[in-house]
């Protein structure tokens, strides 16, 4: 399972795509009433943040699966 795992994460679309999902996982975390109210500043860090690395992980996506040749 190990060696099939580290395989799939090599493929840089996957490992971009994963780094994408996370993101989003922790913009909508931190999105959640309770930290928005406690810890506003964290909320505003994070959402720029990972907002911005989103949108790079998102734009490097079509790039990765781009065919040169048509089959």
């Amino acid at each position: 399972m190990q060696g099939k795992w580290t395989e799939v994460i090599a493929h840089p679309a996957i490992a971009w795509g994963l780094a994408a999902l996370i993101l989003l996982d922790i913009l909508f975390f931190f999105s959640l009433e309770i930290f928005r109210r406690r810890f506003y500043t964290l909320f505003i860090a994070s959402h720029s943040i990972a907002g911005i690395i989103f949108l790079v992980a998102v734009r490097a996506l079509p790039s990765l699966y781009h065919c040169d040749t048509a089959d």
